[in-house]
């Protein structure tokens, strides 16, 4: 990202790992699919152990949608996911039932 408000640092500091995703201007150095073309990037630390050590292994960031369709409810098991995107994706890593069961809550400082 780039031109990161304070304010970030602040909600980071109190919301970090978890269920909160921060909208701020895209850095001309991440790719344009990373955002749909967007000039905007959603940054997120998810509090999953597995997202977590997953990330630490592949040693970067991430880069991914959300586990549903866009209008479809946010997706709280394997099995939504799958009924989702019937056909649609080659693999599901199963961490298990969510913790919350909703979407993270988002929130542009751009």
């Amino acid at each position: 990202a780039q031109r990161i408000p304070d304010l970030f640092f602040t909600l980071a500091d109190h919301f970090f790992p978890g269920p909160l995703t921060i909208v701020l201007k895209r850095n001309p150095q991440v790719p344009a699919i990373v955002s749909a073309g967007l000039d905007t990037v959603a940054v997120r630390i998810p509090s999953h152990l597995l997202a977590r050590k997953l990330i630490s292994l592949v040693g970067a960031p991430l880069v991914a949608p959300s586990a549903n369709l866009s209008g479809k409810p946010s997706s709280t098991q394997t099995e939504h996911v799958l009924e989702d995107f019937d056909g649609k994706i080659a693999a599901v890593i199963d961490g298990g039932k969510t913790e919350i069961g909703i979407g993270s809550t988002v929130i542009c400082l751009v």
